[in-house]
Order: structure tokens, then C-alpha cells, then sequence
């Protein structure tokens, strides 16, 4: 399809060096603003997907032969939250390099679905939905479905598990 549309996809193998990335979820280390302002590079990893292939990205690099540094992009040291579709990916991306902070980069494009995930993950670990909440810019019904799933699993619950 995409030959009949005019576009072609191809590998590049042998190319001159390039200063660039892979960005892979399961990269060496955490993105920083820096290292995304300073390289002129990226090459889009897989999408995080922890129920199939999890080192997709390293092995397909590998096989092509992107010797390149692999990275990241987490928010506080975790990458749940992170958006994984590529289009925001790539949104995220440009935003620092406009000057955007990668924080607010992430945030921004955030979907309600993964405010919630975090929002969740957060507030189960420190106990504050409403701090989490407005650091993430949550809205009022991701903050109201967490509520209810954090009280549902508190031990002086009426519905804590026995």
C-alpha cells in the first residue's frame, strides 16, 4: 500500500555517522531536555506494550545496525504516564526543542488514560491524590475514579479484600 501511495519504506544501512538516538522504552538511561536539544537524530522505538515482544526495539536496532545511544523518555524516573503513541512521541520531542521543559512536554500530551494511570500509581505510593493531581493537571473525574479505587483498597475499607 504505501508503494502504490508513493511513500517507501527502506532501512538505512551504511549511512554517514549521525548524532542521534534510539529512543527505546526500555533504553540505558532517562532522556534528558539536553540530550534532546542536542541531538539532530531520533529514531522512534516501539510503543510500550509489556504483554508482547519487550526488547523489540534493542533487537531490531541491533539488526539494522543503529549503533546509537538508547534512551528513554520518563517522567520522575518512571515511564508510567508517558504517552506511547508515536505521533505524541513525536510531539513531546518537538516541544523541548522549542524550549518546553520535558515535564510539561509529557504532561501536555498526556491522555486522560494515562493521567489516570499515574495519578493511580502515585497516589498509591504517597497517599497524595490532590498534590499528584494538580502537578498532573487531572481533571475532576480522574481525580474522582482514583479516589474511589484508593478507597476501595484501604485496609479500613468496608470492601478491603479479607
Amino acid at each position: 500500500m504505501f508503494n502504490e501511495m508513493g511513500f517507501f519504506n527502506r532501512v538505512r544501512r551504511n549511512v554517514s555517522p549521525i548524532h542521534g538516538v534510539v529512543l527505546d522504552p526500555y533504553g540505558d538511561e532517562d532522556a534528558t531536555e539536553g540530550l534532546i536539544r542536542s541531538v539532530d537524530t531520533f529514531v522512534l522505538g516501539g510503543i510500550v506494550d509489556d504483554s508482547g515482544w519487550r526488547y523489540a526495539t534493542r533487537e531490531l536496532a541491533d539488526k539494522v545496525g543503529y549503533n546509537l545511544k538508547r534512551v528513554r523518555i520518563s517522567l520522575r524516573g518512571s515511564r508510567v504516564g508517558v504517552p506511547d503513541r508515536l505521533n505524541k512521541i513525536m510531539s513531546i520531542i518537538l516541544r523541548v526543542k522549542e524550549g518546553e521543559s520535558l515535564e510539561e512536554s509529557i504532561i501536555g500530551e498526556q491522555s486522560n488514560a494515562d493521567k489516570f494511570t499515574r495519578l493511580l500509581r502515585d497516589t498509591t505510593m504517597n497517599g497524595d491524590l490532590e498534590g499528584n493531581a494538580r502537578w498532573l493537571k487531572a481533571g475532576d473525574r480522574i481525580k474522582e475514579r482514583v479516589r474511589k479505587i484508593v478507597n476501595r483498597t484501604r485496609p479500613e475499607s468496608s470492601s478491603y479484600p479479607q
